[in-house]
């Protein structure tokens, strides 16, 4: 059964007056937000298939998939800087090291979201994906759309018009659920790349 995208699954704490998009992921719960104005204008839940948990140099990576309602099946990343340290670089140029991509292009950017299209290496396929960007302190990303969703949510983000909603579609369910992870993150991968930079009296990056 499909369900309209604006019972899709993107999970925030509400900020009061905060009129930029932007992601909250809630365990608990198991439900995605997308906040607008302070307002959701597309949520859901879903059942999690697999957790995972990176502990890197200066930066840990909370990874989760979720079998959403609808039955799309969504990879949510959460990436978090050490005490002393902010990710270095763009926010194109982190994505195209830790998606280990082809080439990388930003499709659009709302307030904190930067919505991009790019093809990794890892298999070749195209990813369609939304990353929320906290200070350079915190990076959230959310994947596993096709292309008319992913545009779909650009327009619903920006207009909150949900009337402009496809349906989403069913994904096809892999054996091994980490298969729907598409990050690249290593220890080799941090410090050639220069994913993160020591800011203030942090401690040096080894």
């Amino acid at each position: 059964m499909r369900k309209l995208l604006t019972s899709l699954f993107f999970i925030l704490i509400i900020t009061s007056g905060c009129s930029s998009p932007h992601i909250v992921h809630n365990d608990d719960n198991k439900e995605l937000s997308l906040v607008m104005d302070g307002k959701s204008v597309a949520q859901g839940e879903g059942d999690l298939l697999y957790s995972n948990l990176i502990n890197l140099i200066h930066i840990k990576v909370y990874q989760n998939v979720y079998k959403m309602s609808f039955g799309r099946i969504l990879s949510v990343e959460e990436a978090y800087a050490d005490t002393g340290y902010v990710f270095d670089n763009s926010i194109e140029m982190l994505v195209h090291y830790i998606f280990d991509a082809y080439y990388t292009k930003q499709v659009d950017r709302i307030g904190n979201i930067f919505c991009y299209q790019l093809e990794a290496k890892k298999d070749g396929k195209k990813l369609y994906l939304f990353v929320e960007n906290q200070n350079k302190k915190l990076l959230k990303f959310v994947y596993g759309f096709d292309k008319q969703e992913f545009d779909s949510l650009i327009v619903l983000m920006k207009t909150g018009n949900k009337d402009i909603v496809h349906n989403l579609k069913q994904s096809s369910i892999h054996k091994e659920p980490k298969f729907y992870l598409k990050s690249t993150w290593s220890h080799k991968q941090i410090v050639f790349s220069e994913l993160v930079k020591r800011v203030g009296r942090g401690p040096k990056l080894q």
